[in-house]
């Protein structure tokens, strides 16, 4: 059994970016890639799909703020209904918010992550139903039920953690040893 990979250009092939790939099956089973001028995927075009109607596409947005990629998903090949997630990321490459999009194109669900002053992912917002279908950025609802993420500082060796904070150790209080 062998995989193939085909390349369109020699920078393709010096990026390692395939312009098909297929197996033992032959071309008929390929699986298409397309690419943008700085390498990055921008179609997957799965058999019985086509570059006019890709498998799944993937569209920057490099001039707004903030940052967000936009991915359309083929739910079943040669059909018009997609699956649209849009992202959206922070000046640091952090993902803030992702906002997936049901195929009827009116609802969404959306999950947002706050990150602390060190950049580490301070709170995941649970994921909740958005009653409109919007590709802009959507306002932090700090209303809604979030988890908050554990950091693990570590001791001056980088092998064993020097103290781990737990959410009840910061209730009013235990930050100076007082009872809870």
């Amino acid at each position: 059994m062998t995989t193939t990979y085909a390349y369109a250009s020699a920078a393709n092939r010096a990026q390692e970016l395939p312009s098909s790939v297929y197996g033992p099956n032959g071309t008929a089973t390929a699986t298409a890639y397309e690419y943008d001028t700085w390498g990055r995927l921008l179609k997957v075009i799965r058999p019985g799909d086509s570059s006019a109607r890709p498998t799944t596409e993937y569209v920057y947005y490099d001039a707004t703020r903030p940052l967000s990629i936009s991915v359309y998903s083929r739910v079943t090949s040669g059909s018009d209904t997609e699956l649209a997630t849009f992202s959206y990321y922070n000046g640091l490459g952090q993902l803030l918010q992702t906002k997936q999009g049901a195929s009827s194109g009116s609802d969404m669900i959306v999950t947002s992550v706050t990150y602390n002053e060190q950049g580490q992912k301070k709170e995941e917002y649970l994921p909740y139903y958005l009653g409109s279908y919007s590709t802009l950025y959507t306002a932090l609802d700090t209303s809604k039920p979030r988890r908050a993420t554990a950091t693990m500082p570590w001791a001056g060796d980088g092998r064993h953690p020097s103290r781990c904070y737990r959410r009840h150790d910061l209730l009013p209080g235990a930050a100076a040893g007082g009872a809870r």
